[in-house]
């Protein structure tokens, strides 16, 4: 579980896949790890694909992966992260606190952030395949 979640806060780019009516919608986002851990915390537009998508249906899925920072002449694997989980609207009066967190992980993202149709959410996480190379994997369900 903890190389899972050293992954998931060492990287902050996925690929967020949405349903659009009935067909992939593939994205690729910042992310940050809630406190929690039980969440990613992204940020998008109100009127984007990916957000319409999410208010049809809120099933969503997340790849995180560590092909970026692959080292070929290493020892080591390239890991890859599947998680299924479930779009929910971010509490507002934490604005103020995600934002100046999200600049500081993602600084180049604020003219987004500073846009007045931008909304934070919250992938809530059910479940979390890892996949360490190309036969080693770990699913882990989530309550």
């Amino acid at each position: 579980m903890k190389k899972i979640f050293d992954l998931l806060a060492r990287e902050n780019m996925c690929v967020l896949a949405t349903d659009a009516g009935g067909k992939p919608h593939c994205s690729l986002m910042a992310y940050m790890l809630d406190r929690q851990g039980n969440a990613l915390i992204m940020v998008t537009g109100k009127n984007s694909a990916k957000h319409k998508n999410m208010q049809a249906n809120p099933n969503v899925c997340v790849m995180v992966d560590t092909r970026a920072s692959f080292d070929k002449d290493q020892d080591e694997n390239i890991q890859a992260l599947t998680v299924t989980g479930t779009y929910g609207p971010q509490d507002p009066r934490d604005l103020m606190e995600l934002t100046r967190a999200f600049l500081i992980l993602h600084p180049r993202l604020k003219p987004l952030l500073d846009q007045e149709d931008t909304e934070f959410f919250r992938v809530h996480i059910n479940s979390i395949l890892l996949l360490d190379g190309p036969v080693e994997s770990t699913f882990i369900e989530l309550d």
